[in-house]
């Protein structure tokens, strides 16, 4: 094994048993992994859309996609180079991290932050972009502010590469630049808003459909502003202080990610699981299953703010006496949050082992590309390549184009073919 902890810190690896090399190397390899997919995403988005498919028609999950594929690809670089440097320190003799050879253990933990915070919006913005997806089809409008949306992704991305040393608040290294990383870390809130303001021009006046999916899409705004504003909070050096290590940064934490991300990817399983199998999952069960985490996720880490500021450190196997009602308050709980990930699963089951109930091609009424084919989508999707003549959050516009014509002439298919009709700017299927 590994002695470190997940974060790897030197000199501890350097120090550590062979185990260490394996750590090493193995999320090298994964970094060179996510460097390869982040390529992949941003050629295939830029090239491979369909005619007619222009920036202002693509869907907010693929603007979503985009942006974490720029973090996969200028982020993982920098982990690649220091786990391999972390190697090379301990099967070469250089001393990268070695302070008495003149290295420095401060290095990694600016690599390996570098690469960290970017990391947490790499699971953030996809959340961000299933989200923006489900709002227009559930509230009947169109996604207000969609160029905000887009900016705000675009915007978070940016900023997530100038916030990294506030994870080195209390490291001791370099104090005059924390006023620097205060004022970053708190300028991302902004573009993060963009996101919210988009949500609430869109719920205004709308006929919200309270679907699975929606559901969990509320929820991801509740529970992301909770992490949110705890995250401005730890942004400031005083206050980071005295919350730092504590279980206050663990509740911020799962806030964000769990609270946002984890009901996002739910909320996106409901939705789309339709499309992927041709199968519907119990709605009933899938009611039961987002109240049941929604209480018991906020039953668990809500209290973990108050146990934070109480003064809990976070890593220790024992707490103090006046916190022990609200830590076994917690405990229950995160079983009771468990057992809503085994409703889930049953339902998952047998809803696609046992009943089977077959979904409608477009259950949901919604206008994306995707759900403009049979559910499941035949072998390659589209038997020719569509021409987009919309954008897919057209919603109550009776004036409103098809999205697509998925039998257009065979020039623009041939077009398309070629590489021509790939970023089609003009409508070539007016003519259909």
């Amino acid at each position: 094994g590994f002695p470190t902890g997940w974060t790897g810190y030197a000199p501890l690896s350097i120090q550590a048993g062979e185990g260490m090399d394996s750590y090493a190397f193995a999320f090298g390899l994964m970094g060179v992994s996510i460097i390869l997919a982040g390529f992949n995403i941003i050629v295939t988005i830029i090239c491979y859309r369909a005619p007619g498919m222009r920036w202002s028609r693509l869907p907010m999950f693929v603007w979503s996609m985009l942006t974490t594929g720029f973090l996969f690809v200028l982020a993982a670089p920098v982990l690649v180079g220091g786990m391999y440097m972390i190697i090379t320190d301990r099967t070469a003799q250089t001393a990268f991290f070695i302070n008495q050879l003149g290295g420095s253990s401060y290095l990694y933990q600016d690599l390996f932050w570098f690469f960290g915070h970017p990391e947490v919006y790499i699971l953030a913005l996809p959340g961000f972009g299933i989200v923006c997806e489900l709002l227009p089809v559930f509230t009947r409008k169109p996604l207000f502010g969609y160029k905000i949306a887009a900016a705000g992704m675009f915007g978070v991305a940016i900023l997530s590469f100038f916030v990294w040393q506030h994870h080195l608040f209390m490291s001791g290294i370099n104090p005059d630049m924390r006023p620097l990383f205060m004022l970053t870390t708190e300028l991302i809130s902004i573009p993060t808003g963009f996101i919210f303001l988009v949500a609430l021009g869109t719920f205004w006046k709308a006929k919200i459909r309270l679907t699975v999916p929606m559901l969990f899409a509320m929820a991801f705004f509740v529970n992301f502003l909770f992490g949110g504003i705890s995250g401005v909070l730890l942004s400031d050096v005083p206050a980071d202080t005295t919350a730092h290590g504590s279980f206050f940064v663990m509740a911020h934490f799962h806030y964000t990610i769990m609270g946002g991300l984890i009901f996002a990817f739910f909320g996106g399983i409901y939705y789309w699981l339709p499309k992927v199998m041709g199968i519907t999952m119990n709605q009933r069960l899938g009611k039961i299953h987002f109240w049941t985490m929604f209480i018991t996720f906020n039953s668990t880490f809500m209290p973990l703010f108050a146990v934070g500021m109480l003064g809990q450190p976070r890593r220790v196997f024992e707490y103090a006496r006046n916190l022990e009602t609200l830590n076994d308050w917690v405990s229950i709980s995160a079983f009771c949050l468990g057992v809503s990930m085994l409703i889930f699963i049953f339902n998952f089951v047998m809803s696609t082992v046992v009943w089977r109930e077959r979904a409608p091609q477009n259950p949901w009424q919604a206008r994306g590309l995707e759900w403009q084919i049979s559910s499941p989508p035949p072998p390659g999707n589209f038997t020719h390549i569509p021409v987009v003549l919309a954008g897919p959050y057209e919603y109550g516009d009776p004036n409103a184009l098809p999205v697509a014509d998925l039998n257009p002439p065979a020039g623009v298919i041939a077009g398309a073919l070629t590489g021509a009709g790939a970023s089609t700017t003009t409508s070539p299927g007016s003519e259909a």
